[in-house]
This record gives structure tokens, C-alpha cells and sequence, in this order.
């Protein structure tokens, strides 16, 4: 009997290390902590409310992948270098984004057609207006509503679909802007022609322009 708490006990503190490191990993790559900013084991256990082992050993695990450093004087701080790390995270969600439109296009209904003709006409109306904070919230709405007609749940939690708005940045560039709506309008005819492929092809140059945004904005403010 005393065998089997010990093992639940070593099973919840690996699950607690993986669940921190996922946190802290995203908040790093969000920008939630800025460059430089020190990593202090105390009050980042009180926030996630844990204890501070699995700090500690999520520390090391983030210097191993480069998002923080061992300062000098003792301690972590984030690193300055998260140009690889938004790289990472676009590639990422272009194939899952891109896979989510190839499925919502193979399984695609007149109805699913017409949810994104309503969505594609309000990022229209905020492209004239140079609205770029309504056109960014019909963004996440577009793959939003795209995603939950994949019918793929596993794919759909992976996504975390809310999260591309927050790594959306919104620039008022309606050059991109009109350039992001054109690629939305050739998604929609390839899922009214059928052609998942081409549809998958459109979402993954959409994305990348969202990356280039992203990229540029890092640049600007350092």
C-alpha cells in the first residue's frame, strides 16, 4: 500500500515539472516575460502555485533550450534571442493550422460555406474602415470557426486556437492586412472547389506573413 503512494507521489511530480514547463515555455515565447527579466524560483512557484522543485527543474530544462541563461550573480533571466523561438512556433502552428483547413475542406457543407462567407464579409468591412483591431478579432473568429468544422477534437486542443491571437500582433500594416484578406478569399474557393491541398497551401502562406509580422514588430521595439 505505502509502494503505490509513493509511486502516485513521483507521478504527480512529473506531471507538475511537465505542466510548469509548458506554462513557463509559452509565457516565454508570448512575451509575458521580456528579455533579461529575472527568473526568481519563489515567486514564479507562488504564481503557478507549486512548489519550487519543479521550478528548479524546469529551470534547467529552459537553459538547455536557450530561453533563459544562468546570470552571473545567481540566478535565470530570459534570454535576449527569441527570434529562433517564434520561428518554432509558427512553423508549428502552420502545419497544424494548415491541417485543421485541409480537414475542414475535405468535410466541407454548404453551411460550413456559408459560416465563412458571413466572417470573410465582416474582415472586409474592417479592411475599409482600417480597422486592424476588429479585422485581427474576425481573424481569430476565421480559423476559429474553420478549426471546429476540422471535427478533429485531439487536433482542435493542440491548436489552442485562442492563443493565435495573442501571437497575432496587431500591426496597423493594411498593406499585410489586404494581403492576409486576399489569401482568406482564395481559402474559401478552394473549399467551395473542394481542393483541400490548395486550401492548406493559402492558410500556410497566411500564416507566414503572420510570422513576418510578428518578427518585425520583436525588431522594432528592441
Amino acid at each position: 500500500m505505502l509502494e503505490a503512494i509513493n509511486i502516485a507521489r513521483i507521478e504527480k511530480r512529473i506531471l507538475m515539472r511537465d505542466i510548469v514547463y509548458e506554462k513557463l515555455k509559452d509565457a516565454i515565447k508570448k512575451g509575458t516575460f521580456k528579455p533579461h527579466t529575472r527568473m526568481i524560483e519563489e515567486k514564479i512557484a507562488a504564481l503557478i502555485g507549486t512548489s519550487r522543485t519543479p521550478i528548479r527543474e524546469v529551470f534547467q530544462k529552459l537553459e538547455k533550450d536557450g530561453m533563459i541563461y544562468k546570470r552571473p550573480s545567481g540566478g535565470y533571466a530570459v534570454s535576449d534571442n527569441q527570434e529562433a523561438n517564434i520561428e518554432e512556433y509558427f512553423e508549428l502552428l502552420a502545419g497544424l493550422l494548415g491541417y485543421a483547413v485541409f480537414l475542414a475542406t475535405k468535410k466541407v457543407t454548404n453551411f460550413v460555406i456559408h459560416s465563412i462567407e458571413e466572417i470573410l464579409s465582416q474582415e472586409e468591412k474592417s479592411f475599409e474602415m482600417q480597422d486592424a483591431d476588429a479585422f485581427y478579432c474576425n481573424n481569430l473568429r476565421f480559423y476559429k470557426t474553420i478549426c471546429a468544422f476540422a471535427k478533429n477534437t485531439m487536433l482542435f486542443k493542440m491548436l489552442k486556437i485562442e492563443n493565435i491571437m495573442l501571437n497575432n500582433t496587431k500591426e496597423n500594416n493594411f498593406s499585410l492586412i489586404k494581403k492576409r484578406l486576399d489569401l482568406h478569399k482564395k481559402i474559401l474557393l478552394s473549399m467551395r472547389n473542394h481542393e483541400p491541398l490548395a486550401a492548406e497551401r493559402y492558410a500556410r502562406k497566411d500564416i507566414a506573413i503572420m510570422k513576418k509580422t510578428v518578427l518585425t514588430f520583436k525588431k522594432n521595439i528592441k
